[in-house]
């Protein structure tokens, strides 16, 4: 199924009591958008309809945080993921606050997950914008992205992890530790090795991905998938 993205989200409603599946509630922000090219197109809500109910079966829905500092390439990962490895983009441009994802993951004939990615700005300008999405979004699931050729970035996962338990009130949160970059090999700083350790530390797995090979970029989201549909917390 193809993936859904909004320029931003402008509303988010859900269940006043806090049970239940957080998504049955959830109103889709009205400015929902469609790769098109180059540009952005508003994609009619007949057929945002049809689109999002091509997959038979959604047995599982979890929302998912993309996080990490900016530049380290979220935006353009989930792009890709978009585009199945054919649209990388030629320029950067920052992200304001926070753009959702929609992406159905087939899970065998079990029915699919449907993967709710919110992709953060790295900024922090929106900090307090991007918390509250996180809690509006009832987040339970986190890819923490870093780029290979930056060690800073990787020490600033950590940072975003304790930011977004904190805005959930939750002591841990299941999830990946994703490096980017990986085709800058003359560039690269943070070894495989520094990686792993570091997502031990997290309890969660270690992921290496290229945007711009594609190599890598949809593991992490089937890792997160899989673990949803089995029931179970998301381990390493």
């Amino acid at each position: 199924m193809p993936l859904t993205r909004t320029s931003k989200i402008d509303e988010v409603s859900v269940p006043g009591d806090g049970q239940g599946d957080p998504f049955e509630k959830q109103s889709i922000p009205p400015a929902l958008m469609k790769r098109a090219g180059s540009s952005w197109q508003r994609l009619p809500s007949s057929q945002l309809e049809t689109e999002q109910l091509h997959t038979v079966f959604i047995a599982h829905r979890l929302c998912v945080a993309v996080v990490g500092e900016p530049a380290v390439g979220k935006t353009a990962l989930l792009q890709m993921l978009d585009s199945r490895g054919s649209r990388f983009p030629q320029q950067y441009l920052m992200t304001c606050g926070v753009e959702l994802f929609i992406k159905a993951m087939p899970n065998g004939n079990k029915g699919s997950v449907e993967l709710h990615l919110l992709d953060c700005g790295g900024q922090d300008t929106f900090t307090e914008l991007v918390a509250k999405h996180w809690q509006a979004c009832a987040v339970s699931s986190v890819v923490l992205v870093y780029d290979v050729t930056r060690p800073h970035t990787l020490e600033a996962t950590s940072t975003w992890y304790q930011r977004l338990c904190d805005a959930l009130g939750k002591e841990s949160l299941p999830g990946a530790l994703l490096a980017s970059k990986t085709d800058q090999r003359e560039r690269v700083c943070v070894s495989r090795a520094v990686g792993e350790q570091f997502a031990q530390r997290l309890q969660m797995s270690h992921f290496e991905a290229s945007a711009v090979t594609y190599d890598g970029v949809e593991e992490p989201f089937k890792h997160l998938a899989a673990a949803a549909a089995a029931g179970c917390q998301v381990v390493r």
